[in-house]
């Protein structure tokens, strides 16, 4: 087949301009829908209406995201299902078939602990939606597994009338709606346009990256390529430890002010272009950079100057969690990584001036619901009366009772042999995903499925340098998600493995590309070869971090 290359900022494929199929049109009925999914389990039809006015006014989503109008749409078919899964709840799935279809089928995700993001305005953004999967020609669907209605953004997993977790709608979360909404929107296309999808695809970034690692673990028939960005996969080791930070500044009463963040980032970034000779290193370099924050002590910022105190918060958040007896749990934050929301408000370093003067730290809301209602079952808990030997304590009862939502087995032996494709990329200044996790993850698929030569076949990891979380950081390089989706697909429609992809820096409109770098495929040295593992003796068939 031809090679597939960018065509415009968002764009990869090339829609035909022509006028849509007849029948097509006729198709987009309810009664040709509910015909196609008699055999899907508790489905319904709620609606179907063809939209060709080019655009759609959306209004603003249950994760913060303002209302705003989607434009330059082209005509599509849009139906809505609603799905009982076994617990009673209501699951919603939305579908898109473009009138004029290029024969391709885009499953979307969501982010944070959500299957859905919506629709949202922009192209910075780095996972695909309903609006830009149109746009290219495919057909696509999106779930809300259950809980797109809940106002309760954190902790929709409780059930407030028992005070226990709901496991049907963990076990939507986890893999099942997100299974059944592929199967629907398949179902869906193929009755309008009378054709089955010749490839199909399922990308997704941070939560949504999690169930893109989901699909390919337990789902692997389902997409012939898939592509995880940023992804929160290690969900009961990542979440607690981004409470971490947090907890450093609550216990040792230093919040630092961004300011004094902003001068230990700079110190290490300066510091590592003056090791390596280049003043941009640090944007196209994946080594991990070590530094020794004490180095600042005295240094001064318009915050007041760095004391030893600030170094130690410092220290601790880069070294990540760690036990009463010094063993690491889970990652820190990247030395030279912003999270303290100069990049806008999703950090995990955040801290709030009160009003009597004093900086206090405004934890991750996801993490501060794992604390609260995954193990405690309690809403209302108070996250300042957590101490470090409490933090410990909870953080080895999670990995142990929540084994049940892990999806980072490296067993990909059903994707590799059924000829499917994985495409996993991670930014190094990830400021919310530890980007050593994908790391740490990939390494051990490597040596699961047989060396990188054997995995080369059907996976692929890029470490970004210098890019952020499911956005390109403005200052830097970054891959969107045309760049991804064109690897992606040339890999599996061509059998042109990405063997490098490129990195792109945008102009101060946001449209001009200023400069392109080339980022290899991760290699086999990895940073975890001196690492052990270790076993909680309080809980000693949990393991905290599994190393080599």
């Amino acid at each position: 087949m031809e090679k597939i290359e960018r065509t415009a900022r968002d764009r990869w494929l090339v829609v035909p301009t022509s006028e849509p199929d007849p029948q097509v049109v006729h198709r987009c009925t309810e009664a040709v829908v509910a015909a196609a999914l008699a055999e899907v389990s508790d489905a319904s039809v709620v609606s179907v209406a063809i939209n060709r006015t080019g655009q759609l006014n959306v209004p603003a989503s249950a994760i913060g995201m303002p209302a705003f109008i989607e434009q330059d749409l082209p005509g599509y078919c849009e139906v809505v299902v609603h799905q009982q899964d076994p617990g009673g709840h209501t699951v919603e799935i939305r579908v898109w078939v473009p009138l004029t279809w290029n024969g391709r089928f885009l499953g979307t995700a969501g982010g944070g602990n959500r299957t859905t993001a919506g629709l949202m305005s922009g192209d910075e953004f780095r996972g695909a939606t309903l609006a830009n999967a149109v746009r290219n020609g495919f057909a696509a669907a999106s779930t809300d597994s259950g809980v797109g209605r809940d106002p309760r953004i954190s902790d929709w997993q409780l059930d407030e009338s028992t005070g226990e977790l709901d496991d049907n709608l963990i076990e939507n979360w986890v893999h099942r709606s997100t299974h059944d909404m592929t199967v629907i929107g398949k179902a869906v296309t193929t009755a309008i346009h009378g054709a089955t999808p010749r490839f199909s695809y399922f990308q997704g970034t941070s939560g949504g990256g999690r169930q893109a690692i989901a699909q390919a673990r337990l789902h692997p028939a389902d997409y012939d390529g898939v592509w995880s960005s940023d992804p929160a996969m290690n969900w009961t080791r990542l979440i607690p430890a981004e409470l971490w930070p947090a907890l450093v500044m609550k216990e040792l009463d230093n919040a630092l002010a961004p300011e004094k963040f902003e001068a230990f980032r700079q110190a290490v970034v300066d510091d590592f272009a003056l090791r390596t000779g280049s003043p941009e290193s640090f944007t196209t370099s994946d080594e991990p950079p070590a530094f020794d924050p004490y180095r600042l002590v005295g240094q001064a910022t318009t915050a007041g100057p760095i004391v030893e105190a600030d170094a130690q918060v410092m220290k601790m958040i880069w070294d990540g969690p760690r036990t009463a007896t010094g063993e690491q749990l889970w990652f820190g934050l990247r030395p030279g990584a912003e999270s303290w929301g100069a990049l806008g408000p999703h950090g995990l370093c955040i801290t709030k001036e009160e009003p009597d003067g004093r900086r206090t730290p405004d934890p991750w809301a996801i993490a501060l619901s794992w604390f609260a209602t995954w193990l405690q079952r309690d809403p209302e808990w108070d996250w300042r009366t957590l101490t470090f030997d409490e933090y410990e304590r909870l953080f080895l009862k999670g990995i142990e009772e929540f084994a049940y939502l892990s999806v980072e087995d490296p067993d990909l032996s059903e994707l590799r042999d059924g000829g499917r494709k994985l495409l996993l990329t991670h930014g190094t200044d990830d400021q919310v995903i530890f980007s050593q996790g994908s790391r740490h993850y990939f390494d051990n698929v490597i040596e699961h499925m047989g060396g990188r030569p054997a995995t080369d076949e059907f996976a692929r990891f890029f470490l970004c340098a210098g890019d952020g979380h499911s956005f390109r950081i403005p200052s830097g390089f970054g891959i969107d998600l045309a760049t991804g989706m064109i690897a992606l697909m040339n890999w599996v429609e061509n059998g042109i493995a990405p063997d490098s992809l490129e990195t792109l820096h945008f102009a101060d409109d946001g449209i001009s590309v200023a400069e392109v770098r080339s980022i290899a495929a991760y290699g086999t040295a990895s940073v975890l070869d001196q690492q052990v593992t270790y076993r909680s003796p309080r809980h000693p068939s949990a393991v905290v971090f599994e190393r080599k």
